[in-house]
């Protein structure tokens, strides 16, 4: 969102005939640009949200903008960019016990609830990932008891569970399980225009940025696409 063209990319991806078009964000700049981006064609958001504390939410972010950030999923609901979903990365000692008020919070915003396993290095450092590290099925067993329906959704082979009181769809996602590497069908772009195999890793990057710029032709790219489909594997690890 710190693109000044940001409506017009999603515009782009409308007028080419993309039916589900999302975002991502830190939420800082949502309020400011929700209605220009559900006009353009944006469909639906994914805010992190990893604190309600404005304490905690600093000490994580580094950054004084709990209220922004609370007023950005807000003005999403209003715009109708739905649904809403709240990414919150558990942290052990830092917000776990923050679970029930995200509860709350996205049962009144009408919002999906995302409880994320920490990810573990290369991604973080190591210090990092053994000091906040927590499985989500800690909070699983604390919520399965409130749970009118469970179901295991295909993408990523993520737990999803309808509670009744408060009323609310809570998402469970951890990295770590062969089922995560398996259900995946994602390839992702990194900021700097490579395209990223597999979430969990750093070493099996494709230049496709370097190829546009170089004006590869069609043939070119889909050869890209297909070396970084090659490229996946799956990952496994015991925290």
């Amino acid at each position: 969102m710190l693109r000044e063209d940001i409506a017009e990319i999603v515009e782009a991806f409308r007028e080419e005939g993309f039916k589900d078009i999302s975002l991502v964000t830190n939420g800082s700049k949502l309020a400011e640009l929700a209605l220009d981006l559900k006009k353009a064609g944006l469909k639906r958001v994914n805010v992190k949200l990893d604190s309600l504390d404005e304490g905690t939410f600093f000490a994580i972010t580094k950054a004084d903008a709990l209220d922004e950030v609370l007023e950005g999923i807000e003005e999403a609901g209003k715009v109708g960019l739905y649904p809403v979903k709240l990414n919150c990365v558990l942290l052990k000692g830092l917000n776990d016990h923050e679970v029930s008020k995200w509860l709350l919070f996205a049962s009144e915003k009408g919002a999906i609830l995302q409880i994320i396993e920490l990810i573990g290095p290369p991604l973080v450092p190591e210090e990092v990932f053994r000091k906040y590290y927590m499985p989500v099925e800690t909070i699983e067993r604390y919520l399965l008891p409130l749970a009118s329906k469970v179901e295991s959704r295909a993408v990523q082979s993520r737990t999803r569970l309808h509670l009744k009181q408060p009323r609310v769809i809570v998402e469970l996602i951890s990295p770590f399980h062969a089922r995560f590497c398996y259900a995946c069908r994602r390839l992702r772009v990194t900021p700097d225009g490579y395209l990223k195999p597999c979430l969990m890793r750093n070493d099996n990057l494709v230049d496709f940025a370097g190829l546009l710029r170089e004006g590869a032709d069609f043939e070119v790219l889909r050869e890209a696409f297909k070396k970084a489909v090659s490229l996946r594997k799956p990952f496994s690890r015991t925290p």
